[in-house]
């Protein structure tokens, strides 16, 4: 769903799994997002496990996304009558497509999103399985947090390699990131989280440096002709089956819509 992404990797890869990491706040929901409505858009199934949020909650930013009306006045029905028209419009046509299947239970294993994922796959006609986000995916018992991790993202590559699925896996990043001057993500970043970052055949971070500072930084694209307020910068860690680097994207705070 955002062009330059796509062209960098060329799109989510069947067959394997790919790590979506930032700290809090940077979009990984919001990526999951425009990855879902690209799925359905064209034609595709997508299977989205919410262990954070709430299906309602994904339901208000697609309709913000779909809509250009913020999430914030859907969700207080603050509309004007214009706004009101475009949510309909947005709402009509999520209700036309078929293949978005959100599961907002919390306590999920990996076994159990995997099982999940089969037993709806026909039926939902699943390309995609979306894990928002991967830490808070139960552990099993009796393994440590890095070792849990390890064997979590293990069966989740395990099974879109067998049923050739595109997984894309959310995970938070820790705060040694905001420790650096450029805190923009490295894949060491991932080193201490089990083996999240041998696992997956692709990793792409999100970075907004607005966060952090009101003027574009020093790493920042300075030929980039999105108001620095509103870039979000892609970065292809690792891609096993092509090129790496980092894509300039625009980032709508109201409508948190990645594009």
């Amino acid at each position: 769903g955002v062009a330059g992404l796509d062209e960098k990797i060329g799109g989510w890869q069947a067959g394997i799994a790919t790590i979506v990491a930032a700290r809090p706040g940077m979009g990984k929901s919001s990526m999951g997002i425009a990855t879902a409505d690209a799925v359905s858009r064209g034609g595709d199934g997508v299977h989205l496990f919410s262990i954070e949020d709430t299906s309602e909650a994904y339901a208000d930013r697609n309709i913000a996304r779909s809509s250009g009306v913020s999430a914030e006045s859907i969700r207080n029905v603050d509309v004007s009558r214009e706004d009101l028209r475009a949510v309909t419009i947005a709402v009509s046509d999520l209700h036309r497509r078929q293949g978005w299947l959100i599961d907002q239970r919390s306590g999920v294993t990996a076994d159990e999103i995997v099982r999940s994922v089969r037993r709806h796959a026909r039926a939902n006609k699943t390309k995609v399985v979306i894990v928002d986000y991967v830490q808070l995916v139960k552990r099993p018992k009796g393994a440590s947090g890095h070792e849990a991790l390890t064997e979590i993202i293990t069966t989740l590559a395990d099974a879109a390699k067998q049923d050739g699925m595109a997984y894309v896996v959310m995970s938070q990043l820790n705060r040694e990131v905001e420790n650096r001057t450029d805190k923009r993500p490295v894949l060491s970043d991932l080193r201490e989280s089990g083996s999240l970052e041998e696992r997956a055949k692709c990793v792409v971070a999100l970075y907004r440096g607005s966060v952090y500072t009101a003027e574009p930084d020093k790493g920042a694209n300075k030929m980039c002709h999105i108001p620095w307020q509103q870039r979000i910068e892609l970065l292809v860690l690792k891609n096993s089956n092509g090129r790496v680097g980092r894509v300039d994207a625009r980032w709508d705070g109201p409508t948190t819509r990645i594009s």
